[in-house]
């Protein structure tokens, strides 16, 4: 297993994360999460508590993280910015779940995927269909 994993998903999730090479930014105000999603054509929103389920699916991502590293995405963690994930949830137009992740195309929210189904083939898959509607 990768150590740089475990160093990641062992914070508190108060700052940016590295994975690796691919740093996710931390989205604690309602403001940063209607921005993040308006001013990023493509962008992935990781909803995240401290459960193992969170350790797991962000480990899970890793293949993701490492292919599409132009993507920006960001973490909210749904317990310390309790607003935050409120306001991801409602621009989703999904069920809150946690962990969670969402992928959005401009402004609206395109994919999403929870607990055990939080996969990075089924992330990757949703971009790439992103990316064959964009050159269609």
């Amino acid at each position: 297993m990768n150590k740089n994993i475990y160093i990641v998903v062992s914070e508190k999730y108060t700052k940016s994360i590295n994975i690796s090479t691919y740093t996710m930014i931390a989205l604690t105000t309602q403001e940063d999460v209607e921005s993040f999603v308006k001013q990023n054509a493509l962008a992935v929103i990781f909803k995240a508590g401290s459960c193992r389920q969170t350790e797991n699916a962000l480990h899970r991502l890793t293949a993701f993280f490492k292919k599409y590293t132009d993507i920006p995405a960001a973490k909210v963690d749904v317990v310390s910015h309790r607003s935050a994930s409120n306001m991801a949830t409602g621009l989703s137009g999904k069920k809150h779940e946690s962990p969670q992740v969402l992928l959005f195309k401009d402004g609206k929210c395109i994919f999403e995927a929870n607990h055990w189904r939080i996969e990075a083939i089924t992330l990757i898959d949703a971009v790439e269909s992103y990316a064959h509607d964009r050159s269609a």
